[in-house]
């Protein structure tokens, strides 16, 4: 009752008797949604009383003013509307009033390094400290960053995704909390999905990404990919991602395989982030194409004629969550790189020998 304002019971004291035998939950920070609802009063107007649930398009029909936008907007949002477009020309001074009397059941999605990933439900909004208390906090892996996905941005179904470190919130800065709102996804990455990673391709037990992690060695890497397989020959290729020091591109270079792992080569070259070491044998270089970055499935498969990037891609499990097809890049057998187009033309026709690298993009 004393979220009422008073003006209104003096005007509609039959409300009052109806509001106190309902759930009410008439909160001005309550944005709504499908599934959500109503009761609409208009004091003195029995006629124009309406009970409603909103409609999934959300929207609905109100008489005699017509259609009401719903989702995403306060009770009190629509009280100003109905009351504004009542008073030109239908009711004199209306007295309308909004009362929510049941509220779907909304969700922020939890996913990743908390100790009770799922969905949380919310009312209104919930603050970060809030969401962590109901996960079950962090877990041990966690990077202590969160990735917030809005989905829905002032009722319109759209993306924005954002990236906040956790870390001022867990010493006590509160100041630093977030708010969130249905609707949203917040995911908790660990420390291995955010450590920067090597690729190692190629003739190994085990091909795929790698953690990259201070000091570590080329010969580190290839023992983390389970070392050389049974086809491997005697040829190790690095292609590097970008520039290195003095912001000079870097060429792709080659060692013997086994001088590396004795450590007599490329002990002292310094792995960055997205680098790929790649150890074919020549027999296998001619018959197959590398994959790597936001797929599924990274590492090398068998060419065949007529191939293009669309049935790589395929062949390689898809993209991932965070792959995109815009900014593709293909890796020559050599070190020379050749941009994709910024609309990718999927159907590009993949050659033996061929790195494909697939970028990260969020939605």
């Amino acid at each position: 009752m004393t979220s009422l304002k008073a003006h209104r019971l003096v005007f509609a004291p039959v409300i009052a008797c109806a509001i106190a035998c309902t759930c009410l939950l008439a909160e001005d920070s309550l944005l709504l949604g499908p599934g959500d609802t109503i009761q609409i009063y208009v004091a003195g107007v029995k006629e124009l009383e309406q009970k409603l649930t909103i409609p999934e398009e959300g929207i609905f029909a109100f008489r005699p003013i017509g259609v009401i936008s719903a989702t995403g907007r306060t009770a009190r949002q629509i009280e100003e509307e109905i009351t504004k477009k009542l008073a030109a020309g239908y009711v004199k001074d209306p007295q309308v009033t909004v009362v929510v009397l049941e509220a779907a059941s909304r969700y922020v999605m939890v996913i990743g390094s908390v100790a009770k990933p799922g969905p949380v439900k919310v009312r209104s909004k919930i603050s970060m400290l809030e969401l962590l208390s109901h996960a079950g906090g962090l877990s041990e892996t966690s990077s202590k960053e969160a990735i917030i996905i809005r989905r829905k941005i002032q009722g319109k179904a759209e993306h924005k995704v954002t990236r906040v470190s956790l870390i001022p919130l867990l010493n006590g800065d509160v100041s630093k909390d977030v708010m969130l709102s249905p609707d949203t996804i917040v995911i908790f990455p660990s420390v291995e999905e955010m450590a920067e990673k090597v690729n190692v391709l190629g003739c190994v037990h085990n091909p795929g990404a790698f953690a990259l992690v201070k000091g570590m060695r080329v010969v580190d890497l290839i023992a983390r990919a389970g070392g050389p397989n049974q086809y491997a020959g005697n040829l190790l290729t690095i292609i590097p991602s970008g520039k290195r020091q003095g912001g000079q591109a870097s060429a792709t270079r080659s060692f013997d395989l086994e001088t590396v792992l004795a450590g007599k080569q490329a002990a002292d070259f310094e792995l960055m982030a997205g680098d790929t070491i790649m150890i074919p044998s020549s027999k296998q270089l001619l018959m197959n194409f590398f994959i790597i970055g936001h797929v599924n499935k990274p590492g090398m498969y068998p060419w065949r004629e007529r191939m293009t990037v669309l049935n790589a891609i395929s062949i390689a499990g898809g993209l991932t969550d965070r792959g995109t097809t815009n900014g593709i890049q293909i890796i020559k057998e050599g070190g020379a790189t050749k941009q994709a187009p910024l609309k990718v033309d999927t159907s590009h026709q993949v050659e033996c020998g061929d790195t494909i690298v697939i970028p990260e993009g969020w939605f």
